[in-house]
């Protein structure tokens, strides 16, 4: 009998791929197909503005859930929803003290990549005429 994977297993399963593909990268090999499968899977979760804007915050250093949602104005239950998907992807890491959980970015350059796109956006706009 097959058992489905649920949500955690599909995550194990997606990290062991990226531990396999960033060591064949290591070894100099090109797992091309696999990893912009693995890319487009990752990008999913900043389709949200409401993700993008958490990313924004912690850029600034690390947060708990309940001054993520006084910032944005939102629940703590819709943040904490947020974050789950950001930390079972890898966006972000976490850090508990006390009963406190705080959370920040899991790597920079995905801030790097997020601000890449947000300037090659503007530029973009401005070229059409359009303010930003």
């Amino acid at each position: 009998m097959t058992v489905p994977l649920g949500f955690f297993g599909f995550v194990r399963t997606f990290m062991t791929d990226c531990d396999e593909i960033a060591g064949s990268l290591y070894r100099g090999e090109l797992v091309a197909d696999e990893l912009v499968r693995i890319h487009a899977a990752f990008c999913t979760i900043f389709s949200s503005p409401v993700r993008l804007k958490i990313m924004d915050l912690l850029g600034n250093g690390e947060c708990s859930v309940g001054e993520l949602a006084a910032a944005l104005g939102l629940s703590m239950a819709n943040i904490s929803q947020h974050l789950r998907v950001m930390r079972n992807q890898g966006a972000v890491a976490t850090r508990r003290e006390g009963k406190t959980i705080y959370y920040r970015v899991a790597n920079p350059k995905f801030l790097e990549g997020i601000m890449k796109v947000r300037e090659g956006l503007e530029e973009e706009i401005k070229k059409k005429g359009g303010m930003v």
